[in-house]
């Protein structure tokens, strides 16, 4: 396996690990905070935590320059794209109706299981809902794929 495929495989598992295994509604509940200061803290607090599961994940790679660059890179890249999800979030759902979601609550209004709190909400919002939800993780991973493949490019491996 070439060495860019690993990264971008590492930097992969990063992503789910902090994105959905230390997810918690509390955070992202504070990422929408209407006050910007304590919105840029916890949105920076969560990539501070994506920007350290990229260092984990790579360090068995043993190369600390990959895994500083890769630290920093996460953290900012991460950074603007959860701001500017937020803010998109903002013109796309009425504030009074939106909701941080529950796993258990989207699986079973994906599989057809209504009597949740968010059945309202999705049905009003659902392919809003979906589409960002799609572009965001793709822009996640995009950008981890550029990182693996800008690293390719600067350091020939």
């Amino acid at each position: 396996m070439t060495t860019s495929i690993t990264i971008f495989l590492s930097l992969l598992a990063a992503h789910f690990l902090g994105d959905w295994l230390c997810y918690s509604r509390e955070s992202s509940g504070r990422k929408r905070n209407r006050a910007l200061g304590s919105r840029l803290k916890a949105i920076g607090w969560h990539c501070l935590k994506h920007a350290g599961w990229s260092f984990v994940c790579l360090a068995w790679l043993g190369d600390w320059r990959l895994m500083l660059y890769s630290g920093l890179y996460i953290f900012i890249i991460h950074f603007c794209i959860d701001f500017t999800r937020i803010q998109i979030e903002e013109g796309l759902f009425d504030p009074a109706e939106f909701r941080v979601l529950k796993r258990r609550e989207v699986f079973d209004y994906l599989i057809g299981r209504r009597g949740h709190p968010i059945d309202a909400f999705m049905g009003k919002y659902f392919r809003r809902w979906a589409l960002l939800n799609i572009a965001d993780q793709t822009a996640h991973v995009a950008s981890l794929a550029l990182f693996a493949v800008g690293h390719a490019l600067v350091w020939g491996y």
